[in-house]
């Protein structure tokens, strides 16, 4: 398996610190957040984004450096934050039910939408980038086909202007109400097994307050707990015996404990781990409201506009606009796939359908008839 890191957040102003899964040994940590639950991803391969507690913020960080690389602003408090799987998108839940959906890359909010009625508190995508689905305190949970949220003709002329300013609604592929309560938290993936976590587990004992995450490594070997004590636990699954307990920043309460495969650019303060890429992901400074003007043209990153600040020559800069042409064709192709995975979808959730209705009538015809034999 491939060496995994596990990024720790908390809920007070203090430092993300990263530490090694296998030894519990810190290997370095980034400044100036203070984030709740759900609030922490990955973006892309370079990115990391937080929203902010006190402040309608998103902050962003490099790998190898530990101070904020940028830091937006968004229209209300996030309480969720979630990432396409190649950081391309990145979608945020409001206090209000509302989700942005902006594109990491141009800066530009694509669309906002009232998904729910209270506030969203988790967002998830899925392996494959297409599908997002979201929870909030309304006790919904949504799902929501990527390829419907970029598609501003998809309603035509009037849809399309009305997403031209952020007010087209777009409606789930599928919504679940059976929840009686708030959901907390949603995990996509083909494990069979699942883990509740709480006050007084019986099953892993170790945690004094609320587990407030849960993560299972790829090769389903272990678990890491993240609690409102301050600490972060890993957990051998078979045994249920905590192999190493490691704790926050103060002993602040963890909001995060984020697992995730060891960042190329990734190693302690000082070393040679800590150079950073040659070309990073391009990333804009993200827009406020849909329409607006950002801080960068169409296609045009924020590290590219710090070398181009830095005097390197035009030679340089033309090579360099050239791959982010290139990137932009890539990145235009992945709407076409994603475009042709929502006619695939589409077609899955009708034989889902189907199929539910079929087991809905088998369950009615068998208790009616055990009610009659009774």
């Amino acid at each position: 398996m491939q060496q995994q890191a596990v990024l720790l957040a908390c809920s007070t102003e203090s430092n993300i610190t990263a530490w090694d899964l296998a030894t519990a040994t810190q290997l370095t940590q980034y400044k100036g957040n203070a984030s709740g639950r759900g609030r922490v991803t990955r973006l892309g391969s370079d990115y990391l984004a937080a929203a902010q507690n006190s402040k309608d913020a998103i902050h962003f960080w490099t790998w190898h450096k530990d101070q904020v690389l940028q830091r937006c602003f968004t229209q209300e408090p996030l309480t969720a934050l979630a990432a396409s799987p190649n950081g391309a998108y990145l979608v945020g839940g409001g206090a209000s039910g509302t989700l942005y959906c902006w594109e990491a890359f141009s800066g530009r909010l694509l669309r906002s939408w009232p998904a729910h009625y209270k506030a969203v508190s988790c967002l998830a995508f899925s392996d494959s980038g297409g599908l997002l689905v979201s929870a909030g305190e309304d006790t919904l949970v949504a799902a929501w086909l990527l390829a419907e949220v970029l598609d501003e003709q998809r309603d035509g002329p009037a849809a399309a202007a009305a997403a031209a300013v952020g007010m087209a609604r777009v409606e789930p592929l599928h919504t679940w109400s059976e929840h009686t309560l708030p959901v907390t938290c949603i995990y996509l993936g083909s494990a069979a097994a699942g883990v509740v976590g709480g006050p007084g587990s019986c099953c892993y004992e170790g945690h004094s307050k609320a587990i407030s995450s849960l993560e299972i490594t790829p090769d389903g070997e272990q678990l890491v707990s993240g609690s409102e004590d301050g600490t972060a636990r890993i957990w051998d699954l078979r045994s249920r015996q905590c192999l190493r307990s490691i704790a926050s920043p103060n002993k602040a309460p963890v909001t995060a404990a984020l697992l995730m495969a060891w960042p190329g650019h990734l190693g302690p303060a000082g070393s040679a781990g800590r150079q950073g890429p040659k070309r990073l992901q391009p990333l804009a400074a993200l827009a406020k409201f849909a329409g607006a003007a950002g801080t960068s043209k169409p296609w045009e990153g924020l590290i590219n506009q710090q070398q181009q600040g830095s005097g390197q020559g035009s030679g340089q800069q033309q090579q360099q606009q050239q791959q982010q042409q290139q990137d932009v064709a890539q990145l235009q192709q992945q709407v076409e796939q994603l475009q042709q995975q929502l006619q695939e979808s589409r077609q899955v959730a009708g034989q889902w359908q189907a199929l539910h209705g079929e087991l809905h009538q088998f369950c009615t015809d068998k208790v009616l008839a055990t009610g009659l034999d009774a």
